[in-house]
């Protein structure tokens, strides 16, 4: 995360956490429309810009994902339910 001094901080992402990201979000079209357009970056990885409020709903979005979508039965992460608890550290904003 990079603070860029206006109230908005830059989170990097790769391509596959952004599919993630997507479908996390699928059913709040406002979070979808900041996920549209990322910066993409030299190393390929995606750059998004966002306020702590929206990083806020993204967390609260992809908490509610992992709860639905990201254990086993036996309660043990899946490889997406890992990378979902990756990007909900990654989304905290102090």
């Amino acid at each position: 995360m990079v603070d860029t001094g206006s109230g908005s901080r830059e989170f990097r992402v790769s391509a596959p956490e952004l599919e993630l990201l997507r479908k996390a979000a699928s059913r709040d079209e406002g979070l979808l429309r900041l996920l549209a357009h990322p910066r993409s970056t030299a190393g390929g990885g995606q750059i998004l810009s966002l306020d702590r409020s929206e990083a806020e709903r993204l967390r609260d979005c992809l908490t509610t994902h992992l709860a639905v979508t990201g254990f086993h039965k036996d309660y043990s992460l899946t490889d997406s339910g890992r990378m979902l608890e990756e990007l909900i550290d990654r989304f905290y904003t102090p």
